[in-house]
């Protein structure tokens, strides 16, 4: 090896063995960000763990700690190891409990994270034990009234309807919308999303006659708020399609599902939100006997698929 190349690897040496564990924590950390978002899992992983046992020389109310762990744990959860996500994560919770305490915004988002990767595992019975710690901690931190605290009412109804508890998500969905719709306004675009989560309730319950007007009402008030964004507003709208069709009125259902698909193919969008389309509409075609269009939306729909399988294999 020429002195030179010699001098210059052995410079790079000495400076990653004198860097600071604060330089090499962000270096490792900033990089594993970088991997993972380029698709290198192996590089990411390591990287990012050796970020972490840097953070743990840290002083445990050092938030590095904590977005450490939480960056690693999302990792571990888009590779397939939620089992290993959630343990990252709840340690992450405990820090900050410890660092700022239970009654704060910190403290339930950091609950939620660890609540979503138990759902994730249908682990439901914990889970809703830890979201309603996360709805404790958001009551206590900004007043059980507050528009904020609406996204953890949504995170306990959603885990007791996956119980099988249905009924008892009502009141938590209908104080959800209360809140948001007196907090933020009727027409805010929050106030769609829990008018959508009632419906889509009172739809599971087999109660249509409520469900409708929540529905009618939300694409209403996106059809404004929305407007310059009708991509956003495409998975709602293909959700009051399902309902329509759900209690036969094929032709509103023919229509949403037609217009979902020009909403998508007009933002030149061609991935699980267009098959799903195409699907549905063609499952629509076939109870009306119309057989060769239902035909060509299935014929798209695993051509997109092919696509996918493709490009995952790769």
């Amino acid at each position: 090896m020429p002195s030179v190349t010699r001098r210059a690897l052995f410079l790079v040496v000495a400076a990653a063995a004198c860097a600071s564990p604060s330089s090499r924590w962000k270096a490792d950390l900033d990089a594993g960000r970088r991997a993972a978002e380029s698709r290198r899992p192996f590089e990411a992983d390591r990287l990012l763990s050796a970020a972490a046992k840097t953070a743990e020389g840290f002083p445990a109310d050092d938030p590095r700690r904590v977005e450490t762990l939480q960056a690693l744990a999302s990792f571990k959860i888009a590779h397939g190891e939620p089992d290993r996500a959630e343990a990252l994560y709840s340690s992450a919770a405990r820090l900050i409990e410890s660092r700022v305490g239970e009654a704060r915004p910190e403290t339930a988002d950091a609950l939620k994270l660890v609540g979503d990767t138990q759902s994730l595992r249908e682990r439901h019975a914990e889970a809703e034990l830890t979201y309603r710690r996360a709805l404790a901690a958001a009551e206590s931190a900004w007043g059980p009234d507050d528009p904020r605290v609406a996204p953890r009412l949504y995170d306990v109804a959603l885990t007791l309807q996956a119980l099988g508890r249905a009924p008892e998500a009502e009141p938590l969905l209908k104080r959800a919308l209360d809140s948001v719709e007196i907090g933020r306004g009727p027409e805010h675009p929050e106030t769609a999303r829990r008018l959508h989560d009632l419906a889509q309730l009172y739809q599971l319950l087999n109660r249509p006659v409520e469900a409708a007007p929540l529905y009618r009402r939300m694409l209403s008030i996106q059809e404004k708020t929305l407007a310059a964004d009708p991509v956003a507003q495409a998975p709602f709208v293909q959700s009051v399609a399902l309902f329509e069709e759900s209690r036969e009125r094929l032709d509103e259902a023919e229509h949403l599902y037609r217009r979902v698909i020009t909403i998508l193919d007009g933002a030149k969008i061609a991935d699980l939100r267009l098959e799903a389309a195409l699907d549905h509409y063609a499952h629509l075609l076939r109870r009306r006997q119309r057989d060769l269009e239902a035909k060509a939306l299935e014929r798209r729909a695993a051509s997109l698929r092919e696509t996918r399988a493709r490009e995952g294999s790769r």
